[in-house]
Parts: C-alpha cells; structure tokens; sequence
C-alpha cells in the first residue's frame, strides 16, 4: 500500500491518496482509522481507537491502479456517517489503520504517523 498526501501552497492538505495493491476486491470496503498509545494505570502501553476518526469507503475502480483518493483530505459525509478530516487525524494521532479485502480475505495494515508528521513539517518549510 503507498500513501500520497499533496500539500498546495500554504502548507494546506490537497488530497490524500492510497494505492491499493491491483488484487484489492472492486466494490469492497476499504476502511481508515486512527489509535493513540497511552500508559494504563499499571504503566503498561497500550493502544486506544479514536472515536468517530473511522471512515469506510468503496473500492471502485481497481482496473490499472486501485486508489482511494480523498480531496482535501477529508471524507465527505456522503461516503461515511460523518466528514472526517483524514489529513488532519494523521497528524493529531499515532497509528494509521487500515483495511481492505483481496479476494474475498480481510487484509490489514498500519502506519506509525510520526515520521509523516516530522516529514510533513519539513515539506512546510520548503513550501513558497
């Protein structure tokens, strides 16, 4: 899976984009959320779903690349329950989830979001 977030002048988010790998099942889900790690009260890490950061999309069009891309960054309402500011949850949260299916299997994967934001603040400064 690639990950493609276009900055525009100013620093603000142009879109988001996920390629899929080409075998992602057309006209399944494909689901984005966001977890924090915290201490629990024995001082153990452990991870915590942020609510209402979590946003399922359909998978259409998968013939040469299969991408999920979000304007802005955002999702809009008509493809969740509510908009959800991707662009924005990447940079207030610590993990990246996300799900897709691939012949008809549940497939997973993650992102640790720290070395996006410190190379999204770099990107900033280059900007004009």
């Amino acid at each position: 899976m690639f990950i493609d977030v276009q900055l525009q002048h100013g620093g603000t988010i142009g879109s988001v984009k996920f390629r899929l790998p080409p075998d992602a099942d057309k006209g399944q889900r494909f689901a984005v959320g966001f977890v924090d790690t915290m201490k629990d009260p024995s001082g153990n890490w452990t991870l915590k779903l942020v609510p209402n950061a979590t946003s399922v999309l359909n998978v259409q069009d998968c013939s040469s690349t299969c991408d999920v891309t979000l304007p802005n960054g955002i999702v809009a309402a008509q493809y969740s329950d509510r908009a959800v500011d991707v662009g924005q949850a990447m940079t207030a949260h610590n993990l990246m989830l996300m799900f897709y299916f691939s012949h008809g299997e549940r497939i997973r994967a993650s992102a640790a979001l720290f070395r996006y934001r410190n190379a999204l603040e770099a990107a900033k400064r280059r900007l004009p």
